[in-house]
């Protein structure tokens, strides 16, 4: 389950400005891993390299969007 405390610990991040402010600290994976210890989530290297990938592939399909065909 630790894909879902690491979609936790985003969802936390993103309404939190202490923590916010803690990540931007972090200089390494490994201070964020301990960081979403610190703060009860359990999450592992795999979440952040997992969420690392799905960000390449959203950009992608976002680059790649064909518009549609306009009909007159």
């Amino acid at each position: 389950m630790s894909l879902e405390s690491f979609t936790e610990f985003i969802n936390a991040a993103e309404h939190s400005i202490a923590l916010r402010s803690e990540l931007k600290q972090c200089t390494n994976q490994e201070e964020i891993l301990a960081l979403g210890l610190k703060y009860g989530f359990s999450i592992n290297l795999k979440d952040l390299e997992l969420n690392g990938e799905s960000e390449k592939i959203e950009k992608w399909f976002k680059a790649s969007k064909i518009p549609p065909i306009k009909k007159y």
